[in-house]
């Protein structure tokens, strides 16, 4: 039986191997080619959640023992002392990482067995000592989860960030970059030009809503008319509210008359204020 757990261990750690190994593939070949967003795994770094699992599987998820469990980010105990210099972006440092993580279980089964050596609270032996066996084996199959590293550009060909220092359009720019470069379904997007500046709307929005509606069908519902128009819509259906009921004001193609009347008092106001700002522009081009 001992040699059948072993088998399946080993066979739960290759698994899990694998499963990180497709996570990789995946956004790589997603994203290999995209300016504004990189996703990377980051093996067992989930850390936020490591001292509520392990909380879980020792049924004392209502605290107490803090100097034997500790947390990721204290001093002592042996969450603390899991996450101590661990490093992620190397081979050796993950492979570090999973020798701390069998010391952390070697740990746990000997004080199941009476030995208190490195225990600071006698009490959290007791408690240890007095799981039933399940709880063993579930702390056996127990591996901190994965997490993911996103990164944005702002335009492309800069430089890589965290998307957690970016502003609000920036993070939105990540996700939407990530959302329009993967799949062939039908994808519908509402408003996807909030919290997002022009620039982002054209770069990102514009650009690749230009290359992926040759492969899926793609809705958009936007208030910003600069969409509709350089991302070459090929049909629009103009809404407005009337007598309280959505109504229908105008849909067909770019090519319609009453199409571009539409856009164009969306976008600019309406005829008068286009030209108006275009002759603002043009008389200032005569001055530089």
């Amino acid at each position: 039986m001992q040699k059948q757990a072993d088998e399946c261990q080993d066979k739960l750690k290759s698994l899990r191997k694998e499963l990180k190994a497709r996570r990789s593939g995946f956004f790589n070949s997603v994203l290999k080619d995209n300016s504004y967003v990189s996703i990377n795994i980051i093996p067992f770094g989930n850390k936020e959640s490591v001292e509520k699992e392990f909380r879980e599987i020792i049924n004392r998820v209502q605290g107490g023992f803090e100097r034997d469990i500790g947390s990721v980010d204290s001093e002592e105990g042996i969450v603390a002392e899991l996450y101590q210099n661990y490093s992620s972006e190397t081979v050796s440092g993950v492979q570090d990482f999973e020798r701390k993580l069998e010391d952390f279980k070697a740990h746990i089964r000997n004080v199941r067995k009476g030995d208190e050596s490195f225990v600071r609270d006698h009490r959290f032996a007791v408690h240890i000592q007095g799981l039933p066996p399940e709880n063993v084996d579930r702390l056996e199959c127990w591996f901190p989860e994965d997490s993911l590293e996103v990164l944005y550009s702002v335009k492309q060909g800069g430089e890589f960030k965290p998307v957690q220092q970016g502003s609000p359009g920036q993070k939105t720019a990540a996700l939407l970059a990530f959302i329009l470069s993967y799949g062939d379904e039908p994808l519908i997007l509402d408003q996807p030009e909030d919290d997002l500046d022009n620039h982002l709307i054209y770069d990102l929005i514009v650009t690749q809503l230009l290359e992926i509606k040759q492969k899926r069908q793609v809705i958009v519902v936007t208030h910003n008319a600069n969409i509709v128009v350089n991302g070459d819509a090929e049909n629009v259906v103009a809404l407005d509210v009337r007598a309280g009921q959505t109504r229908i004001i105008c849909q067909g193609g770019l090519q319609k008359t009453e199409v571009r009347n539409e856009i164009c008092r969306v976008m600019e106001g309406g005829k008068e204020a286009f030209n108006l700002r275009y002759k603002r522009i043009g008389e200032g081009d005569k001055h530089v």
